[in-house]
């Protein structure tokens, strides 16, 4: 499975991972959830999550070049708290971005601190609002697909290989965006 979609700015421009990709991909898991179900994600647990991350486009240098420079939209019910919340993790200067100085700031965010007492959860003392019907400790509750597949392990890639990477993913973006969009990307 490809997390193309998810992909921090940052990480397009070639810049490196740092934990704020983290939190921007929270911001994209969290922007499906809210646009699968813009009330506020209240009852999210009794339906499937079909939202779509904020920038996708089937087309993938396409969906990189709104990433990097399309404006964040959101469905019309979509509450002030979410709309606040996605937009600070959502920030394109991860320097900016909400979570920079830590998981605290995200916690204090209203969009968590007004619904979500984080010591009772740490206690584990909030009942969740669903619970999955599990009969054994067996697979059965994950879909087949991912069953079947053959387990691989994966080698750390070494920081010269990740250096290596990212700069043929600026220079690909960088080609592509002059070719496509005459430098409208840089």
């Amino acid at each position: 499975m490809e997390l193309t979609h998810s992909l921090a700015p940052e990480l397009l421009s070639g810049h490196g991972y740092t934990k704020c990709v983290d939190w921007w991909t929270l911001g994209v898991l969290l922007y499906e959830m809210v646009s699968a179900h813009p009330e506020g994600m209240q009852h999210w647990a009794d339906n499937q999550l079909t939202g779509l991350p904020p920038f996708y486009d089937e087309n993938t240098n396409e969906m990189y070049r709104k990433i990097l420079s399309d404006p964040l939209r959101f469905p019309d019910e979509c509450g002030p708290e979410a709309r606040s919340l996605l937009t600070a993790l959502l920030n394109r200067d991860p320097a900016r971005r909400l979570g920079v100085n830590g998981a605290q700031e995200i916690k204090n965010h209203p969009f968590f601190a007004r619904h979500i007492d984080f010591k009772k959860l740490w206690q584990k003392k909030i009942q969740p609002p669903f619970k999955p019907a599990v009969v054994s400790d067996t697979v059965g509750c994950i879909d087949g697909e991912l069953t079947r597949r053959r387990a691989r392990s994966i080698r750390p890639t070494s920081t010269r290989s990740s250096r290596r990477r990212c700069r043929l993913i600026r220079s690909w973006m960088t080609r592509t965006c002059r070719r496509r969009y005459s430098s409208s990307c840089e």
